[in-house]
C-alpha cells in the first residue's frame, strides 16, 4: 500500500512520498469514520507486540532539488473508546530520523 499526497500544508508538494509496509498484503486493517465527512478511510492494525518494518521513499520532481531540514517518520498509537466516538486518544508516539538535513536530488528509499 502506498501513501500519496498532491498537496501537504495547502502548497504543490516538491516530492513524490510513498509509504510501504513489509507485511501490508497480511496485515489486518480497520475502516475509521472520516472527521466531518461522509465514509471511511481504512489504515493497518498493529498490537502492541506486532513489528513495524518497511520503506518509505521520497522522489522529487524530475529535474528539481528538494532542501529539508530533516526527514523523519512518526508513528502514532491512538485509541478509541466505544462509548465516546467522538474522541481519539495519543497513547503511544514514537519518532524515527531517517535523513539529516541537506538535499534530495534523486530518489531516496
Amino acid at each position: 500500500m502506498a501513501f500519496l499526497k498532491d498537496k501537504l500544508f495547502g502548497l504543490v508538494n516538491p516530492c513524490t512520498i510513498s509509504i510501504a509496509f513489509s507485511d501490508a498484503t497480511t496485515r489486518r486493517k480497520v475502516d475509521v469514520p472520516k472527521v466531518g465527512e461522509d465514509g471511511t478511510d481504512s489504515f493497518f492494525l498493529f498490537t502492541s507486540d506486532d513489528p513495524v518494518s518497511g520503506t518509505v521513499t521520497l522522489k522529487p520532481h524530475p529535474g528539481k532539488r528538494l532542501e529539508h531540514q530533516g526527514i523523519k517518520v512518526e508513528l502514532i498509537g491512538q485509541i478509541q473508546i466505544t462509548y465516546d466516538r467522538t474522541e481519539k486518544y495519543d497513547f503511544t508516539s514514537l519518532v524515527k530520523e531517517l535523513e539529516a538535513p541537506g538535499e534530495l536530488s534523486d530518489t531516496r528509499a
